[in-house]
C-alpha cells in the first residue's frame, strides 16, 4: 500500500499554484488519491500532476500549520476488494527570512565629464520578499575605488538610505579618473537582518568641453609677387 509523506515545510511567502511536495503515486491503475477536506483554502492536491500546491496567500492564514485530509484507494482486481486508507497532510508554514535583492545591480553607468556637482545620477533599487512595497530596504555606500590609481576617492559620491546616488566632485575625462567602482549595501528590516551586497560601475564619458588652440605662438605670412608664402 503507497501512503505519502505526512510532515511538510513550506515558506509563508510562497506563491500561489507553486508546488509544495511532489508525491509518487503508483501509476498502475489500483491507486487513486482524493483529498478535499481541511484547510483547503490555502492547500490543494493536483490529481494531475500528483502534487500538493498552494492554493491561496498563506500570509492571511491564522494558525501555523494546515493539514489536507482525505483517502487513497487501492483496488486490487485480482481479489475484486477495495481499501481505502484516510490520509492527513500537515503543513508547517514558516517565516525563515530570505535576504533582500537589488533590481538594477550590478550595472556600468555611463555619465558626460560636464555633470554638475551635487546632481543625483543613478537610483539604486532592490526589494525583499517580505515586503512587496520595498519600503522596508536600506541602502549603504560601502566605499568607492578608482582603476589604475591610488588616489583616495571617497569622497567624489554620496548615497543616501533610499538608494539615490549623487555626484559629490567634479569629473574629467582628460586629466582625471575614467572608471569608479561602488561598492553597496542593501539590508531588510527583519529583527534579525540580512544584507546583501553588489557594485555600481561608473564610467566617465567624454565631452568637447577643451577650447579650439592653435598649433604654434606665431605665424608668419610672406607676400612674393600675387601669392602669399607661408
Amino acid at each position: 500500500m503507497w501512503v505519502p509523506i505526512h510532515d511538510v515545510l513550506i515558506r509563508i511567502y510562497a506563491c500561489v499554484c507553486s508546488v509544495i511536495r511532489q508525491f509518487n503515486v503508483p501509476k498502475d491503475g489500483k491507486h487513486k488519491v482524493f483529498m478535499n477536506e481541511g484547510d483547503t483554502e490555502y492547500l490543494r492536491y493536483d490529481s494531475s500532476t500528483q502534487s500538493l500546491v498552494v492554493n491561496g496567500e498563506l500570509k492571511t492564514r491564522t494558525r501555523s500549520v494546515l493539514s489536507l485530509t482525505g483517502i487513497c484507494i487501492h483496488v486490487l482486481k485480482s481479489y475484486n476488494h477495495v481499501f481505502n486508507i484516510t490520509l492527513q497532510i500537515f503543513v508547517n508554514v514558516t517565516e525563515i527570512n530570505d535576504p533582500p535583492f537589488f533590481i538594477n545591480l550590478p550595472m556600468t553607468l555611463e555619465i558626460s565629464e560636464k555633470t554638475k556637482s551635487g546632481e543625483l545620477i543613478y537610483q539604486v533599487e532592490g526589494g525583499d520578499l517580505h515586503d512587496v512595497s520595498r519600503s522596508e530596504v536600506r541602502y549603504q555606500l560601502l566605499g568607492i575605488s578608482a582603476r589604475n590609481t591610488q588616489e583616495n576617492v571617497d569622497d567624489m559620491f554620496t548615497m543616501d538610505k533610499s538608494g539615490r546616488v549623487f555626484l559629490e566632485r567634479p569629473l574629467d575625462f582628460d586629466h582625471g579618473i575614467r572608471f569608479y567602482e561602488l561598492d553597496i549595501e542593501i539590508t531588510d528590516s527583519d529583527p534579525n537582518p540580512l544584507n546583501n551586497i553588489s557594485k555600481l560601475t561608473i564610467r566617465v564619458m567624454d565631452e568637447d568641453d577643451q577650447s579650439p588652440k592653435f598649433l604654434h605662438k606665431q605665424y608668419k605670412l610672406i607676400l612674393i609677387g600675387e601669392k602669399p608664402v607661408v
